[in-house]
This record gives structure tokens, sequence and C-alpha cells, in this order.
């Protein structure tokens, strides 16, 4: 049953710092910010729908991501995240988990993890474990100024840029991954140091400009790659 607009967000709007907040099944379309300690947990991933509208909002002149995360300590379960006219789900803080979510059709990455410029502080501690990210037009998984950063047990497939991008990290350690048909690399790792790529399996990337790189490690320090 379709729940209307902002029944999740109102949700969160009443939750108290360390709540669990459960969402039935339903699509909702909304763009929720979570801005406090929670876990948000949808009923089950392929029922419990969010849908950010796409691009057609405010004229189409103005891209929204389907999640923002913008306090520490969360985590985000059990739902789909698709339509988003932007990246689908935006971490800017430390502590968030992000698993067991079907993140498809959003015109930016499926999930992003990088703090703004101004900041200087690294987010650390994230963890994005066990989602399906699927055709999104900019890529899988995408990081940058993150440190103790894990990601694991993902199915990254037919997105339209890297799988997954560790830029300027540290400490990051991407393994039991599938990842097949992104575009340009599989995984790529650059300007980022002491960082693991394990037993990913990594197929069929579409070859853009001359590069289709199954792991890419660009100015990669103190990194090691193995059994893939």
């Amino acid at each position: 049953a379709n729940k209307g607009k902002g029944e999740i967000q109102k949700a969160i709007d009443a939750a108290s710092p360390g709540d669990i907040v459960e969402i039935p099944s339903g699509i909702y379309y909304e763009n929720i910010l979570i801005y406090k300690p929670i876990t948000l947990l949808g009923e089950d991933p392929k029922t419990t729908i969010i849908d950010g509208g796409g691009g057609s909002k405010n004229g189409g002149l103005s891209g929204k991501n389907v999640v923002k995360i913008t306090s520490n300590d969360v985590t985000i379960s059990g739902f789909t995240m698709r339509n988003g006219g932007a990246d689908a789900v935006v971490l800017v803080s430390s502590n968030v988990v992000v698993t067991n979510n079907i993140i498809t059709h959003n015109e930016g990455a499926g999930v992003r993890s990088t703090k703004s410029l101004e900041i200087i502080l690294n987010e650390t501690g994230n963890i994005i474990q066990g989602n399906t990210i699927s055709n999104n037009t900019y890529g899988g998984i995408a990081v940058r100024f993150n440190k103790d950063l894990q990601i694991s047990n993902n199915d990254i497939k037919n997105n339209g840029d890297v799988g997954i991008e560790v830029l300027d990290s540290s400490n990051v350690k991407v393994w039991d991954n599938t990842v097949h048909h992104n575009h340009i690399a599989g995984i790529h790792i650059w300007l980022s140091s002491n960082c693991e790529v394990l037993d990913n399996g990594v197929t069929d990337t579409i070859n853009v400009n001359g590069w289709g790189t199954g792991i890419k490690l660009s100015t990669a320090v103190d990194s090691t790659v193995i059994n893939n």
C-alpha cells in the first residue's frame, strides 16, 4: 500500500536517538534525511521501496538523493532505493552501516560517502555490506575522504561508471564483492593508502575511451590486491 508522501520522514522526525524505526512494506515517494542516530529498518528490501522521484522534481532543475545521512551512528537496512535524481544514498558522517538494500536506477552513484571539502575531519568506520547496487547512472559505490571503511558482500552490476571507486582514503577494505558489467573499472583505488582488495569477483568491465580494467590502482600506497 502506498503510505503517501512523507511517512518515513515523519517517523524519523518523531524518533529518539538510538531508536529502531521500523517501516512496513509499501512504496514511499520521498527524499529522506537521517539527521539523528537511529536504525531505519524496512520490512523487506523487495517490497519496502523509497522512490526518490527522479529528476522530474522542481522541473528537473535539481536532482535529489533518495536518502541523505548526516548523523553518526546510523544503520539503514531493508529497502529498495530507486529513482533518485542524484546519488541514491549519501553519507557525510561516521559509523554508518548501509546493509541489505537494493539500490537501483538512480541518476548518480548508488552509494556516495564523502565529506564536503570545507570539513577536514574524515569519516570513519562506515560499513557498506550485503547490498545489490545496479543500473545507476554514475557508478556503484563512490567514496572519498574516508578511513577505516569496509565494503563487503555487495553485488555491484550494470552501473554506468566504476563499480567501486575509492579516492583520497585510507584503511579501506574491499572484500567478497561481486562486481560485473560496470564501466571503466570494476574496482578503482586511487590517491589512497593501506587499502586491501581481497576475494572479489570482477568481470565484464565495459571499455570506455580505452579503459576497461578489472582492478585499477592509481597512486595507491601500501595497498594489497589478493585472491581476486
